[in-house]
């Protein structure tokens, strides 16, 4: 009767000085095969495992999205702001009411310089500092005439702008402060010189969507730029904010993939104050 295998290995470790009787070699034989066999299918299954897994591997197909045309209707009144970009999706050129406004350049892919379209004797350069934009220098008729500093917290984000008129020191101020998300949630605007600054006015209590803003994809340094008039680094879409006695509500209709494509604004009194609709340019 051949031994059972329990037996086998027992009597391996009994007899380990003498030799094998031919019946144990050869099932010790079977043993060995079947493990050399188990090891060269357990490694073609990895690398054929890994294989077909980087194979389905896709590169992402998520399409960007860049404001390329917003009309807003205010009562009866009508305003088309549009813009055109470059090959590498760069605003280069804004017009208001199918008239160019101003013209962006790009140096070492920044921003450089942004000049007037109605009149090229008005202009601002762009400065950096540590790969931030820190500084925009106004210019008329080659005369430099206003500042607009840029300071950031420890993420990185815009804290405080400070707008400040060369000659007569004057200054518009603008503090920021955010949620977790990197939305702005609290926006105070200050006015005086250096020395005494007062409160024209403070935006509080901004709540948001979860849908993406129309402006999350463009350049960070153009994005600062607009940032005083549009809200423009923000991630998601204010839904209700607070000034004052005033409160605005926000109503927005979203494209297939999460952005903006109408909004509608009402005061407290759900009285409707405006009406925006929102154009793409895609990058697919």
């Amino acid at each position: 009767m051949k031994p059972k295998t329990d037996n086998f290995y027992l009597h391996l470790v009994k007899n380990r000085n003498k030799p094998y009787p031919k019946r144990y070699k050869q099932f010790e034989r079977k043993i060995n095969n079947m493990k050399k066999h188990f090891l060269i299918s357990t490694f073609l299954f990895l690398i054929l495992g890994c294989s077909s897994i980087e194979d389905s591997i896709e590169p992402s197909t998520e399409k960007k999205y860049y404001v390329k045309k917003n009309t807003t209707e205010i009562g009866g009144d009508i305003q088309v702001f549009e813009y055109r970009f470059d090959l590498n999706f760069r605003p280069i050129e804004f017009f208001k009411n199918n008239s160019s406004y101003f013209k962006i350049i790009y140096s070492n892919a920044r921003v450089d310089k942004i000049i007037s379209s109605y009149d090229n004797s008005y202009f601002s350069i762009f400065e950096y500092e540590n790969n931030k934009l820190t500084n925009i220098k106004s210019y008329e008729n080659n005369s430099h005439f206003k500042n607009t500093s840029y300071t950031y917290d420890q993420y990185n984000r815009v804290k405080k702008i400070e707008e400040c008129n060369i000659s007569s020191d004057l200054c518009e101020k603008y503090e920021f402060e955010y949620n977790l998300l990197g939305n702005i949630t609290k926006w105070k605007s200050l006015s005086g010189n250096s020395n005494n600054y007062e409160i024209n006015w403070e935006l509080n209590n901004l709540s948001f969507d979860v849908m993406k803003h129309p402006f999350l994809n463009f350049d960070d340094d153009f994005k600062l730029y607009l940032l005083i008039n549009n809200n423009s680094v923000n991630i998601n879409n204010v839904i209700k904010n607070k000034r004052a006695e005033e409160t605005n509500k926000y109503i927005y209709e979203y494209n297939e993939d999460g952005y903006p494509i109408k909004v509608q604004r009402y005061n407290v009194d759900n009285t409707l104050i405006s009406t925006d609709f929102i154009e793409y340019e895609i990058q697919e």
